[in-house]
């Protein structure tokens, strides 16, 4: 991936490895994707973007992420829960750039701009350990840019957005912050270019 404009200013800071940017956390590991259904009489369908399978609804998804309906009705249960619940709030953040990366598959403009923006401010988060303020701030003034070239291939998605637990708050963050390391650790090839957005 290539930007077009990169002026650049002042140095985030020195990046830390993936190994050291989250600590071990209790709780099930994100594996691969699962079938959240509950039950084998439900139908289900695979997400093109995080490749997990969800119940198969009939109803709008996002227009430029690469969703199926279930899955998409899975995240905004998961951002009702942010907005509705102050002790999920810690998790919104990291839940909203992970998921935003995974699933920007597209090649139009708003997708390029969603995979640039959502990259960085992914890395910033765990690997500069940017504080909240500031990777929103970032993310808005990237929001500014154009972007024109998309990964040569797109990373094989180690884990899904099914595997967040949406039953309590603690172990809500916990599976966040296991499916956002496992996001950026399948973007591990394109670091370097997140860590230029960052110095951006």
């Amino acid at each position: 991936m290539r930007m077009i404009q990169t002026p650049r200013r002042s140095s985030p800071g020195r990046a830390i490895s993936l190994q050291d940017a989250l600590p071990p956390l209790s709780g099930p590991a994100v594996g691969p994707s699962q079938d959240i259904s509950g039950t084998d009489l439900v139908a289900t369908a695979r997400c093109p973007g995080c490749e997990g399978r969800f119940p198969s609804l009939d109803r709008p998804t996002h227009t430029h992420l690469t969703v199926s309906a279930g899955c998409w009705a899975h995240f905004e249960h998961a951002l009702a829960l942010h907005f509705s619940d102050q002790r999920y709030w810690p998790a919104h953040q990291l839940l909203t750039n992970a998921y935003s990366l995974q699933h920007s598959r597209g090649g139009d403009r708003r997708a390029l701009r969603s995979v640039h923006v959502h990259l960085s401010a992914l890395y910033a988060q765990i690997c500069l350990r940017q504080p909240e303020a500031r990777v929103i701030a970032m993310r808005r003034a990237l929001s500014e840019f154009d972007f024109h070239e998309s990964p040569p291939t797109w990373p094989a998605p180690s884990a899904s957005v099914a595997d967040v637990d949406l039953s309590e708050p603690k172990q809500h963050l916990a599976t966040v912050e296991r499916f956002a390391y496992a996001v950026l650790s399948d973007w591990s090839d394109h670091h370097a270019l997140a860590q230029m957005l960052c110095e951006i």
